[in-house]
């Protein structure tokens, strides 16, 4: 969302498109809200920090086991080693993906998340969002809106279509072929 209005912004208003797959700063932010809500108001901190982690190992292998994941992830004392093990889960599925590049990229998903819970827009998009969501939700993102309460957020028009899967899955087989072919045929309409 950010990027889209600092583009707006530089661009003077030329871009008047945006689309989102399966979420929205709204749905990042109850979701890391709830999170931190359950685990730091508890003080479990280094908990949340596993969490993040696990969810964010998920997006390059849906098929981790959460309890075992989570329990080698506390046994790690500092969020270095939390995230080197990360690092290592995502490594062993793709050999051939830099190490470093997933360090800096699970560090910063720690970090982007912690302020996702804080963002709130400066001003609304000025144009249309075209989003692809996921079928399936979990308890968190039912009881967001279809749009996940974007449009509130822009002065367009929201096109909300679902495809079939979980906010995982959706990326792969014919759902991840559906997101490109509705990505190409919104901005082919321009």
């Amino acid at each position: 969302h950010e990027v889209a209005l600092q583009l707006q912004r530089e661009n003077k208003n030329n871009l008047d498109r945006m689309f989102m797959v399966d979420g929205s700063y709204c749905y990042t932010k109850v979701r890391v809200l709830v999170y931190q809500e359950r685990f730091e108001a508890a003080g479990k901190e280094d908990l949340y920090h596993a969490e993040k982690l696990f969810h964010y190992a998920r997006s390059f292998d849906p098929n981790l086991y959460h309890d075992e994941i989570i329990e080698k992830l506390m046994a790690l004392p500092t969020i270095n080693e939390k995230v080197d093990h990360t690092a290592s889960l995502i490594k062993g599925k793709f050999p051939d993906i830099d190490r470093d590049h997933v360090v800096w990229s699970a560090l910063s998903f720690v970090n982007l998340t912690h302020a996702g819970g804080k963002y709130d827009p400066s001003v609304k998009f000025h144009g249309d969002v075209f989003m692809m969501t996921a079928s399936e939700r979990d308890w968190i993102s039912g009881n967001d809106s279809d749009d996940y309460g974007q449009q509130a957020q822009c002065d367009g028009k929201v096109e909300v279509n679902v495809t079939n899967g979980n906010h995982v899955s959706i990326w792969e087989g014919e759902s991840g072929s559906a997101i490109a072919n509705g990505i190409t045929s919104f901005f082919c309409k321009a």
